[in-house]
């Protein structure tokens, strides 16, 4: 059974390493998430970063949210095109 508390070993050491990995980029992330807040919070400290068509936090002057999606509405149309065209071309065919 030696083998076996040899890949059980190995086993727990590999979750140690997979979990202590994971929790420093958990905590890499959230303090930058924390780093970029305290500087978006804070107009003249962001005023540098500032790009036209932005706010002084880095928020977009107008919102896109909403309204219809262009994308979509071509590849619906070419769908509907293709279907048209499938149909027209099975009753030319009878």
């Amino acid at each position: 059974m030696s083998w076996l508390d040899a890949i059980s070993e190995a086993g727990g050491e590999l979750v140690d390493a997979v979990s202590d990995a994971g929790s420093t980029w958990i905590k890499g992330v959230a303090q930058n998430d924390i780093d970029n807040k305290q500087i978006a919070s804070n107009p003249d400290e962001a005023r540098p970063h500032q790009v036209e068509g932005q706010t002084a936090d880095g928020r977009p002057l107008v919102s896109h949210q909403g309204g219809m999606n262009t994308t979509y509405i071509v590849m619906g149309v070419g769908v509907l095109i293709i279907l048209l065209l499938v149909v027209m071309l099975m009753k030319g065919g009878k």
